[in-house]
């Protein structure tokens, strides 16, 4: 939990709480990576999942292999400071030792859009396609300024589905 104080911009995705209620759903147990050098830290929560167990993998895999996804919602690795390449690069090479370590086969991150840590400079080490849009509505503003900031055809489309 200390390391987590250390980064105070971050909302429920990363908060053990949020991510122990899906673990005990099933989701996979809860980790939290951390990594730091010199004033430099990254923390990864993510849940580490079993795949031998699913369907079309039952005794077919020799070891124990696991993938990697983030809590539901939105976080991915965050940077306490701007990031910069080589934060990213010592960051990715104890990661990528964890993984080899733990059989870690396969990674799914929902990178947070308010954080922007999709935009870290990733090059060369993930590939990062864009899933869906996300609206962000400035909820203390009057219903009728909301209402016209909408786009003509999304006025149109929110009346036919009322």
């Amino acid at each position: 939990m200390k390391a987590l104080n250390r980064f105070p911009t971050l909302d429920i995705f990363y908060d053990p709480e949020y991510c122990s209620l899906f673990q005990e759903e099933g989701e996979g147990k809860a980790q939290l990576f951390f990594y730091e050098k010199n004033n430099d830290r990254v923390i990864y929560p993510f849940f580490l999942r079993r795949i031998n167990d699913l369907p079309y993998l039952q005794n077919k895999l020799s070891q124990t292999y696991f993938d990697i996804v983030s809590p539901y919602g939105y976080s991915g690795p965050v940077v306490s400071s701007p990031p910069s390449i080589d934060i990213i690069n010592y960051f990715l090479e104890q990661f990528n030792h964890y993984c080899k370590e733990n059989n870690v086969v396969t990674e799914f991150i929902r990178f947070h859009p308010l954080l922007e840590n999709h935009s870290y400079p990733w090059e060369g080490y993930l590939e990062i396609e864009r899933a869906k849009s996300l609206i962000v509505l400035d909820l203390s503003s009057s219903e009728e300024e909301i209402w016209a900031g909408y786009k003509y055809n999304n006025r149109k489309n929110i009346k036919k589905a009322c």
